[in-house]
């Protein structure tokens, strides 16, 4: 599959997601519908962040397996629908089984983000960060089959399914933003240290939050407030880049992406003391409803819009 129609196979995919995601959400509105503000915010991201995280990524480091992106963007709406059928069933054996072409999916981003690292010409910071972001998704499916599957390892629902939300979004997502930010200030500043330190962050310390969440809550908390700083970092420097955009939808986009950002990660950092304090200021549920739709859809969603919209115009095209 050659760039254009990779290109059109992704927006076609993320456009029909966004369609079929448009539904459930009515549905669940309506209580026609198994689904809570949770699995609705985690099904955005098989239907609409995924493919549209795939062709980011594309335009700024295309893999070292570059034919793999036609082979899962012809995948991915499939098994994007086959999850939303599992969310349809009580946890267990089919509904895990209905997952698997999903993790699949994951599985073949996230060889062709370790094919990168380990045989790739480019060690670019832009291109490293990405191919990390690519292998987050390994990760985000192995707790989505184990959510759906309903093995717990000593963790309760909905922890199981919000790691899988984690590395979807602040995994995957986080990592082809920040770096594609870094990307744009390269080639316009000719250099951007300070940000490649705060990109650097933002792609690592998602893996020390994950870890917190199983060894330690202090570990946690830290890495929260550290992930926030980082993403704060990264979406001034953006909003500061934002007026040398050449698109005005792309600039429009990219700015409401870095203002949320930085709403979404203030309450991160209330709910990740509290939590540490023993003090519910925000409670699971709330922050889904809150910190999910700031960070889903006002960080990443009108981020990778804003980006793919920006790169995408024809002098980045001829220089991508």
């Amino acid at each position: 599959m050659d760039d254009g129609n990779t290109d059109r196979w992704a927006r076609i995919s993320a456009t029909l997601g966004a369609g079929l995601w448009a539904v459930l959400a009515a549905l669940a509105a309506g209580r026609r519908a198994p689904l809570g503000s949770i699995e609705l915010l985690f099904l955005l991201a098989p239907l609409v962040i995924v493919p549209l995280g795939i062709r980011l990524a594309g335009i700024i480091a295309p893999g070292n397996a570059a034919w793999l992106d036609g082979v899962i963007l012809m995948v991915q709406p499939f098994g994007a629908g086959l999850t939303v059928a599992a969310f349809w069933r009580p946890q267990g054996t089919v509904a895990g089984a209905l997952v698997v072409p999903w993790a699949i999916v994951c599985g073949s981003i996230a060889l062709q983000g370790l094919l990168g690292v380990m045989r790739g010409a480019d060690r670019s910071l832009t291109t490293i960060a990405i191919n990390i972001g690519r292998m987050d998704l390994v990760l985000a499916a192995a707790w989505l089959l184990l959510s759906r599957w309903g093995i717990h390892s000593g963790f309760q629902e909905p922890i199981v399914l919000l790691t899988a939300v984690h590395f979807h979004y602040t995994g995957f997502a986080t990592a082809l933003i920040a770096a594609t930010v870094l990307h744009f200030a390269r080639r316009q500043k000719g250099t951007a240290r300070p940000l490649g330190w705060l990109v650097a962050l933002a792609v690592l310390v998602p893996f020390v939050i994950a870890a917190g969440f199983v060894f330690s809550p202090s570990l946690k908390v830290a890495a929260v407030v550290l992930l926030s700083v980082s993403l704060a970092g990264v979406s001034l420097y953006t909003l500061r880049l934002s007026k040398e955009l050449e698109n005005g939808t792309a600039r429009g986009f990219i700015r409401v992406s870095s203002v949320a950002v930085l709403a979404g990660m203030t309450l991160a950092t209330i709910y990740g003391i509290g939590d540490a304090l023993g003090k519910p200021w925000l409670l699971i549920p709330r922050m889904a409803g809150t910190h999910g739709l700031l960070n889903g859809v006002g960080f990443v969603l009108f981020g990778l819009l804003g980006w793919i919209v920006e790169q995408s115009a024809p002098r980045h095209a001829t220089n991508a």
